[in-house]
């Protein structure tokens, strides 16, 4: 006899799904790239990921192949991890500190298909891009006005990328012992070490040390914008993305005057 709760893989897009419908209108708010404080929603969030996923799937990304993420914590950057993850491809966030040798070793390493950047590395990317033979599409992730002249091989910004679909997408399903996303170590003997995430929620949302009261408030300011955020969808904690690409001196000091007027406290994640 099999039981008949929970009859689905547990699988990482099942989070946003919970958030979206439990707690559609919690504020998730960051500071942009471009400047200004940015709030949307977990509803948003989702549906945003949807577009993500969508167009992944209309540039031919499938199931195991790998999306390079080299950006700081922003809706924008959270989107993206559901909706790479949402069509079973593999995120892999890209540590923006390490040398540039080791970041071109890294991605021709993980054969990374599609970068999305933020404008802050936009720069850096295009000293190494020659460098980079498997990257076919670089995705900045900003607004067409703020989209710089690149010589990146098919850049395009985000929101007009995005904007090329409907969101009337359903995200694929897998087994749940699929690869979900991947790292690589730094500070080790020899070339960074790859290491492989998976997807189940079990893992993804209890791994964590920091855990969130329902509806209470938390900034995460450094990481991937996606792995620590879990518990905080699950609970409907209200999410705020402080921005390490803008946290140096004056700028972080101001970023986090912003963030304690709304009423967030100062937990690193």
């Amino acid at each position: 006899m099999l039981g008949l709760m929970q009859d689905w893989p547990l699988l990482c897009h099942r989070v946003i799904d919970h958030a979206a419908l439990n707690h559609a209108d919690r504020p998730v708010v960051t500071r942009s790239i471009e400047g200004p404080i940015h709030a949307t929603t977990y509803a948003d969030i989702r549906a945003r990921a949807l577009k993500v996923a969508q167009r992944l799937e209309k540039d031919g990304i499938q199931l195991g192949d790998r999306v390079a993420t080299l950006a700081w914590n922003t809706w924008r950057h959270l989107e993206a991890w559901y909706g790479i993850m949402g069509i079973g491809a593999i995120y892999h966030t890209v540590n923006p500190r390490l040398f540039p040798e080791q970041i071109v070793w890294i991605v021709n390493h993980a054969e990374d298909r599609v970068m999305m950047v933020d404008l802050t590395f936009v720069p850096l990317l295009e000293k190494l891009a020659d460098k980079l033979p498997t990257i076919e599409r670089y995705v900045v992730l900003t607004d067409a006005a703020h989209m710089p002249q690149t010589s990146l091989r098919n850049a395009v910004p985000y929101e007009s990328w995005i904007d090329e679909v409907d969101g009337d997408f359903g995200w694929t399903s897998f087994p749940e012992t699929t690869a979900a996303g991947m790292c690589y170590t730094s500070g080790t003997t020899g070339k960074p070490q790859g290491r492989g995430l998976f997807p189940s929620l079990e893992r993804a949302a209890f791994d964590d040390r920091q855990r969130p009261r329902r509806h209470g408030r938390l900034v995460q300011r450094r990481g991937a914008a996606g792995r620590a955020d879990v518990p905080r969808q699950l609970l409907g904690a209200r999410a705020h993305l402080a921005n390490a690409g803008r946290g140096a001196g004056h700028a972080g000091r101001q970023a986090r005057r912003r963030l304690d007027l709304r009423g967030c406290s100062t937990t690193i994640v």
